[in-house]
């Protein structure tokens, strides 16, 4: 429906309680709030978004981009329930890793309840049969423990611990065969 570029636009397939989409501008209080939680600060890091213009920016200029250039990118994850937007699940490709990663996160009020592993299923069968790809790697902080359980209930494999180019925390890194 009036997207001009190649790819068809897709998304991991809808699961019993959640629904995807592409991120939209319209997303910046979702995001907003999403990057400024304690948790996403300390695992993830400071993205310095600090009003809804600079949130409405990273979807415009980091979120959206993503799509186009690879086909892929972070997608909006909404519960069925009340349509809202609860957190996001989606494959990155960074500088430093050799394979697509697969990354997750969801509002504080929302966790504990599945949510971020029937989203990261999700995903992971995206990567698969739509996407064809045949490994996705994943990192997590050494001391974020909730995102460690879930990628091993994932099925993610410990290869070894790094660094990425530019940064200084020390990740454990995950490999997944799909």
């Amino acid at each position: 429906m009036g997207h001009s570029h190649s790819h068809a636009h897709t998304h991991p397939n809808a699961t019993e309680r959640l629904v995807f989409r592409e991120f939209v501008r319209q997303d910046k209080e979702f995001l907003y709030e999403m990057l400024n939680t304690e948790e996403w600060k300390r695992f993830i890091g400071d993205r310095r978004i600090n009003s809804l213009r600079d949130a409405e920016n990273f979807i415009t200029d980091k979120l959206i981009p993503f799509y186009r250039k690879n086909g892929f990118g972070f997608y909006a994850m909404l519960s069925k329930a009340n349509n809202k937007v609860i957190g996001m699940v989606g494959l990155n490709k960074r500088d430093g890793l050799e394979f697509v990663d697969l990354g997750f996160a969801v509002l504080p009020r929302f966790t504990n309840k599945g949510f971020a592993y029937e989203g990261a299923l999700s995903c992971i069968d995206y990567a698969k049969n739509a996407l064809k790809l045949h490994k996705l790697a994943a990192i997590a902080n050494t001391d974020n423990t909730p995102s460690i359980k879930l990628l091993t209930k994932l099925g993610f494999k410990y290869v070894k611990q790094l660094t990425l180019p530019n940064e200084t925390i020390l990740l454990n890194y995950y490999e997944l065969e799909l």
